[in-house]
């Protein structure tokens, strides 16, 4: 199977990675990250050590048959605009964080599946992965018609080593997935801690009436579940991982709050749901992401 990998960082490049062990695979990404994968492989350190040689480049040619969408969720638009005119038959499949990355994709395509993972992995610096925990990841079919390709795509990361499963839903698996990373990615980006630092008991309160809003929301889209639980146990599991939007903010980058916390906010003020905790959160995080993106310049 040929499959491209667009927007090549810590995740896409962790896939990738594992994806060629049975599948030829083309790298597009940065600049620098490409350049030193094609000079010296790109290096997978961390659970699994161990350097590939690789196709990388800076832009989409075309040829594949599956896209990995891998790109920050604030690009996907960009991405989609960049390679629209190269698209033939390939099915995209979205694998990013954030909420309403498909309704962008489906704008170019309907060739689109969903999906979502809790693997995890740093970007340590060109040609330079690592990757830090084992995880699930969940592929399911936007339209009905694309069933048998997202069992298919299912199967093919399961024969490259990875944990993966088909989901009837992927639509509440996202939102679910954004509430996770609603309660999680700015809380640590702001105290600047690992996500098992969650639990000490000066910040409980706070991820207690976090948890408590974000429950209210995936209430209101249909989505019964314990949340609480399913939270707490993504915070144990994850304990020593740093979250991707610590990682922007240490590395002086623009997050995906927006994407996140912002779409769970969107959503709320729709349905009347008030969200003070998660609200105020938001906002202090953009202010530090503010101040950090200013003295970067």
């Amino acid at each position: 199977m040929r499959i491209a990998i667009i927007g090549a960082g810590a995740i896409g490049s962790l896939f990738g990675a594992y994806l060629s062990h049975k599948n030829e695979i083309i790298f597009v990404g940065r600049k620098d990250h490409v350049d030193a994968i094609n000079s010296k492989g790109l290096r997978i350190e961390g659970i699994n050590n161990f350097t590939l040689k690789a196709h990388a480049y800076t832009e989409y040619n075309g040829g594949a048959e599956i896209i990995f969408l891998t790109v920050k969720s604030y690009d996907t638009q960009n991405a989609m605009d960049g390679i629209m005119e190269k698209l033939e038959n390939e099915y995209i499949v979205s694998l990013q964080n954030g909420i309403g990355n498909i309704d962008i994709i489906k704008k170019y395509t309907k060739r689109v599946i969903g999906a979502i993972t809790t693997e995890a992995s740093t970007f340590v610096g060109p040609g330079i992965i690592r990757h830090t925990g084992r995880g699930i990841t969940k592929v399911g079919n936007i339209y009905k018609k694309d069933e048998e390709m997202a069992k298919k795509i299912v199967n093919i990361l399961k024969e490259s080593r990875f944990n993966s499963e088909y989901s009837k839903n992927i639509k509440n698996e996202i939102w679910i997935k954004g509430a996770i990373n609603s309660c999680i990615n700015p809380l640590t980006a702001i105290l600047e801690i690992k996500n098992g630092q969650l639990r000490d008991e000066n910040i409980s309160p706070l991820i207690d009436c976090l948890i408590d809003e974000n429950s209210m929301v995936l209430s209101s889209l249909g989505i019964d579940i314990d949340f609480r639980s399913l939270l707490l146990d993504v915070i144990d599991k994850t304990s020593d991982n740093y979250s991707s939007m610590l990682q922007d903010i240490m590395h002086k980058k623009r997050t995906e709050i927006d994407q996140i916390t912002g779409k769970i906010i969107e959503y709320a003020s729709k349905k009347n749901i008030e969200i003070p905790c998660t609200k105020a959160i938001y906002h202090i995080l953009k202010e530090k992401e503010k101040i950090l993106l200013y003295y970067k310049k």
